[in-house]
């Protein structure tokens, strides 16, 4: 740990937090409205398929709001920042979104597929990937520093889970 004296959590990390869990709420309810109930073909796998189904929108909002309470200062230098492990999974984690979308945008030009809230919430299952990816990578290069503050405790607890999730969901299928 190389900070000795990590960012307290303040009243607007709350507020962050709150309206991440709002959007998250809204996602949630416009896709519990639109869940196929018969997805699958044994009861286990219809059971954990829609647990994690379930938990989708509140993986696909959290990273941002992380990262939005990392951007608030105080905090460490910009150096320090990107070599904290819960800071490059929330980063891996947008960046993966990002470039689904782009490429989920384009391919729509090439084929009239409709839109598909579901297929984001489904792609959001497998940030997992990303996060082991962007790890590995942190610690082959010898720049893996976690901070003993909220937020890369926050973030490496939410990598940890979207890793669980993508394993589980890889051994499922």
């Amino acid at each position: 740990m190389t900070d000795k004296n990590p960012r307290r959590f303040t009243i607007a990390d709350v507020m962050i937090l709150i309206a991440a869990a709002a959007v998250g709420l809204v996602m949630h309810r416009h896709h519990h409205a639109s869940m196929n109930a018969a997805m699958a073909n044994s009861w286990v796998w219809a059971r954990a398929q829609t647990w994690l189904m379930e938990m989708a929108p509140f993986l696909l909002v959290s990273p941002p709001a992380l990262l939005a309470a990392r951007a608030i200062r105080p905090r460490p230098a910009t150096r320090r920042i990107f070599r904290q492990p819960g800071t490059v999974a929330c980063l891996a984690c947008v960046f993966q979104e990002a470039t689904s979308e782009v490429f989920y945008f384009l391919s729509r030009f090439r084929t009239a597929i409709q839109y598909s809230f579901d297929f984001h919430l489904y792609h959001a299952l497998y940030m997992g990937s990303s996060v082991a990816l962007a790890w590995g990578l942190q610690w082959l290069m010898g720049v893996w520093r976690p901070e003993s503050g909220w937020i890369d405790r926050a973030g490496r607890g939410l990598g940890i889970l979207l890793i669980v999730v993508w394993i589980l969901l890889s051994l499922l299928s």
